[in-house]
Protein backbone atom coordinates (compact mmCIF):
# COMPACT_ATOMS: atom_id res chain seq x y z
CA UNK A 1 0.00 0.00 0.00
CA UNK A 2 1.16 3.51 -0.81
CA UNK A 3 2.62 4.83 2.46
CA UNK A 4 1.58 8.37 1.56
CA UNK A 5 -2.01 7.40 0.77
CA UNK A 6 -5.15 8.14 2.75
CA UNK A 7 -5.82 4.49 3.51
CA UNK A 8 -2.32 3.83 4.81
CA UNK A 9 -2.30 6.87 7.09
CA UNK A 10 -5.89 6.38 8.21
CA UNK A 11 -5.63 2.68 9.02
CA UNK A 12 -2.20 3.21 10.56
CA UNK A 13 -3.61 5.78 12.98
CA UNK A 14 -6.58 3.48 13.57
CA UNK A 15 -4.30 0.61 14.52
CA UNK A 16 -2.30 2.71 16.99
CA UNK A 17 -5.48 4.19 18.44
CA UNK A 18 -6.84 0.74 19.26
CA UNK A 19 -3.49 -0.31 20.73
CA UNK A 20 -3.19 2.76 22.94
CA UNK A 21 -6.80 2.42 24.11
CA UNK A 22 -5.87 -1.10 25.23
CA UNK A 23 -2.90 0.05 27.30
CA UNK A 24 -4.76 2.04 29.96
CA UNK A 25 -3.73 0.76 33.39
CA UNK A 26 -5.46 1.38 36.70
CA UNK A 27 -2.79 2.02 39.35
CA UNK A 28 -3.85 1.65 42.96
CA UNK A 29 -2.34 3.39 45.99
CA UNK A 30 -3.57 3.52 49.58
CA UNK A 31 -4.62 7.12 49.02
CA UNK A 32 -6.21 7.03 45.58
CA UNK A 33 -6.22 5.42 42.18
CA UNK A 34 -4.86 6.74 38.90
CA UNK A 35 -5.20 5.73 35.27
CA UNK A 36 -1.98 5.54 33.27
CA UNK A 37 -2.49 6.35 29.55
CA UNK A 38 -6.22 7.20 29.67
CA UNK A 39 -8.32 5.16 27.27
CA UNK A 40 -9.86 8.26 25.68
CA UNK A 41 -6.46 9.18 24.17
CA UNK A 42 -6.44 6.06 22.01
CA UNK A 43 -10.13 6.45 21.18
CA UNK A 44 -9.48 10.06 20.12
CA UNK A 45 -6.92 8.69 17.65
CA UNK A 46 -9.56 6.28 16.34
CA UNK A 47 -11.97 9.20 15.92
CA UNK A 48 -9.39 11.31 14.04
CA UNK A 49 -8.45 8.34 11.82
CA UNK A 50 -12.07 7.73 10.82
CA UNK A 51 -12.67 11.46 10.27
CA UNK A 52 -9.53 11.72 8.13
CA UNK A 53 -10.58 8.83 5.88
CA UNK A 54 -14.17 10.07 5.69
CA UNK A 55 -13.01 13.51 4.52
CA UNK A 56 -10.48 12.13 2.03
CA UNK A 57 -12.36 9.81 -0.27
CA UNK A 58 -13.84 7.31 2.18
CA UNK A 59 -17.23 8.91 2.81
CA UNK A 60 -19.01 5.89 1.33
CA UNK A 61 -17.38 3.74 4.00
CA UNK A 62 -16.92 5.92 7.08
CA UNK A 63 -19.68 8.58 7.11
CA UNK A 64 -21.84 6.72 9.66
CA UNK A 65 -18.89 5.54 11.73
CA UNK A 66 -17.53 9.09 12.12
CA UNK A 67 -20.59 9.99 14.20
CA UNK A 68 -20.23 6.80 16.23
CA UNK A 69 -16.63 7.64 17.12
CA UNK A 70 -17.67 11.10 18.37
CA UNK A 71 -20.26 9.53 20.70
CA UNK A 72 -17.69 6.98 21.82
CA UNK A 73 -15.20 9.73 22.62
CA UNK A 74 -17.78 11.58 24.72
CA UNK A 75 -18.60 8.38 26.62
CA UNK A 76 -14.92 7.62 27.24
CA UNK A 77 -14.29 11.13 28.61
CA UNK A 78 -17.31 10.80 30.93
CA UNK A 79 -15.92 7.46 32.09
CA UNK A 80 -12.50 9.03 32.70
CA UNK A 81 -13.94 11.94 34.69
CA UNK A 82 -16.06 9.58 36.80
CA UNK A 83 -12.91 7.58 37.50
CA UNK A 84 -11.12 10.70 38.71
CA UNK A 85 -14.00 11.43 41.05
CA UNK A 86 -14.60 7.90 42.30
CA UNK A 87 -10.94 6.74 41.98
CA UNK A 88 -9.46 4.13 39.66
CA UNK A 89 -9.12 0.92 41.61
CA UNK A 90 -9.57 -2.67 40.57
CA UNK A 91 -11.87 -3.12 43.57
CA UNK A 92 -13.98 -0.06 42.89
CA UNK A 93 -17.37 -0.66 44.51
CA UNK A 94 -19.19 2.03 42.55
CA UNK A 95 -21.94 0.61 40.37
CA UNK A 96 -21.80 3.85 38.37
CA UNK A 97 -18.17 3.27 37.48
CA UNK A 98 -18.75 -0.39 36.64
CA UNK A 99 -21.77 0.47 34.49
CA UNK A 100 -19.80 3.13 32.58
CA UNK A 101 -16.93 0.70 32.01
CA UNK A 102 -19.25 -1.96 30.59
CA UNK A 103 -21.21 0.57 28.51
CA UNK A 104 -17.99 2.05 27.09
CA UNK A 105 -16.60 -1.38 26.26
CA UNK A 106 -19.81 -2.48 24.51
CA UNK A 107 -19.98 0.72 22.48
CA UNK A 108 -16.33 0.31 21.52
CA UNK A 109 -17.23 -3.14 20.23
CA UNK A 110 -20.05 -1.62 18.15
CA UNK A 111 -17.66 0.92 16.62
CA UNK A 112 -14.80 -1.53 16.05
CA UNK A 113 -17.02 -4.20 14.48
CA UNK A 114 -18.57 -1.55 12.22
CA UNK A 115 -15.03 -0.62 11.15
CA UNK A 116 -14.33 -4.29 10.42
CA UNK A 117 -17.58 -4.45 8.46
CA UNK A 118 -16.67 -1.53 6.18
CA UNK A 119 -13.20 -3.05 5.80
CA UNK A 120 -14.86 -6.23 4.51
CA UNK A 121 -16.66 -4.01 1.99
CA UNK A 122 -13.34 -2.37 1.10
CA UNK A 123 -11.75 -5.75 0.43
CA UNK A 124 -14.70 -6.77 -1.75
CA UNK A 125 -14.60 -3.51 -3.71
CA UNK A 126 -10.91 -4.21 -4.41
CA UNK A 127 -11.74 -7.79 -5.50
CA UNK A 128 -9.90 -9.43 -2.59
CA UNK A 129 -12.65 -11.92 -1.74
CA UNK A 130 -10.39 -14.20 0.28
CA UNK A 131 -9.40 -11.42 2.68
CA UNK A 132 -13.03 -10.24 2.84
CA UNK A 133 -14.32 -13.67 3.81
CA UNK A 134 -11.62 -14.17 6.43
CA UNK A 135 -12.28 -10.77 8.01
CA UNK A 136 -16.04 -11.38 7.96
CA UNK A 137 -15.50 -14.55 10.02
CA UNK A 138 -13.16 -12.70 12.39
CA UNK A 139 -15.80 -10.00 12.83
CA UNK A 140 -18.34 -12.58 13.92
CA UNK A 141 -15.76 -14.03 16.31
CA UNK A 142 -15.08 -10.55 17.70
CA UNK A 143 -18.78 -10.06 18.47
CA UNK A 144 -18.97 -13.42 20.28
CA UNK A 145 -15.82 -12.74 22.30
CA UNK A 146 -16.99 -9.28 23.28
CA UNK A 147 -20.31 -10.65 24.53
CA UNK A 148 -18.45 -13.18 26.67
CA UNK A 149 -16.23 -10.40 28.04
CA UNK A 150 -19.26 -8.23 28.82
CA UNK A 151 -20.83 -11.09 30.80
CA UNK A 152 -17.60 -11.58 32.76
CA UNK A 153 -17.41 -7.85 33.40
CA UNK A 154 -20.97 -7.79 34.71
CA UNK A 155 -20.20 -10.81 36.93
CA UNK A 156 -17.14 -9.01 38.33
CA UNK A 157 -19.48 -6.57 40.11
CA UNK A 158 -20.25 -9.34 42.63
CA UNK A 159 -18.18 -8.74 45.82
CA UNK A 160 -16.74 -12.25 45.96
CA UNK A 161 -15.61 -12.20 42.32
CA UNK A 162 -14.50 -8.59 41.96
CA UNK A 163 -10.76 -8.98 42.43
CA UNK A 164 -10.26 -12.23 40.50
CA UNK A 165 -12.54 -11.39 37.58
CA UNK A 166 -11.43 -7.75 37.56
CA UNK A 167 -7.84 -8.66 36.70
CA UNK A 168 -8.91 -11.47 34.37
CA UNK A 169 -11.28 -9.28 32.35
CA UNK A 170 -8.73 -6.46 32.13
CA UNK A 171 -6.14 -8.88 30.74
CA UNK A 172 -8.59 -10.47 28.30
CA UNK A 173 -9.74 -7.04 27.11
CA UNK A 174 -6.12 -6.10 26.45
CA UNK A 175 -5.61 -9.27 24.39
CA UNK A 176 -8.89 -8.66 22.56
CA UNK A 177 -7.81 -5.20 21.44
CA UNK A 178 -4.35 -6.43 20.48
CA UNK A 179 -6.06 -8.97 18.22
CA UNK A 180 -8.27 -6.26 16.70
CA UNK A 181 -5.22 -4.09 16.00
CA UNK A 182 -3.62 -7.03 14.19
CA UNK A 183 -6.71 -7.35 11.97
CA UNK A 184 -6.41 -3.65 11.14
CA UNK A 185 -2.68 -4.04 10.51
CA UNK A 186 -3.45 -6.58 7.78
CA UNK A 187 -5.05 -3.78 5.76
CA UNK A 188 -1.72 -1.95 5.68
CA UNK A 189 -0.18 -4.91 3.85
CA UNK A 190 -2.67 -4.71 0.98
CA UNK A 191 -2.85 -2.55 -2.14
CA UNK A 192 -6.29 -1.07 -1.58
CA UNK A 193 -8.13 2.09 -2.54
CA UNK A 194 -11.50 3.65 -1.85
CA UNK A 195 -14.07 3.01 -4.55
CA UNK A 196 -17.00 5.23 -5.44
CA UNK A 197 -20.26 3.64 -6.55
CA UNK A 198 -19.36 4.43 -10.17
CA UNK A 199 -15.91 2.87 -9.91
CA UNK A 200 -17.36 -0.16 -8.17
CA UNK A 201 -19.87 -0.69 -11.00
CA UNK A 202 -17.08 -0.35 -13.57
CA UNK A 203 -15.02 -2.95 -11.71
CA UNK A 204 -17.91 -5.39 -11.83
CA UNK A 205 -18.38 -4.85 -15.60
CA UNK A 206 -14.70 -5.14 -16.47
Amino acid sequence: MNKEGTLYRGYGLLKWGILISALHINFDTKIAGFQIIPEFIGLAMVMFAVRFMNKNGGERYFKKIEKETVYLQILSVVQFVSGLILFYTINNNSLVTQALVIASFLYQVVVFTDILNVTVKLYKDNNDMQAADKLRKNRIMAIKLSMALAILWAASVAPGLRTILGYAVSTLSLLFKLWLSMLIDNVLRKELSFKSEVNKDNLGNS
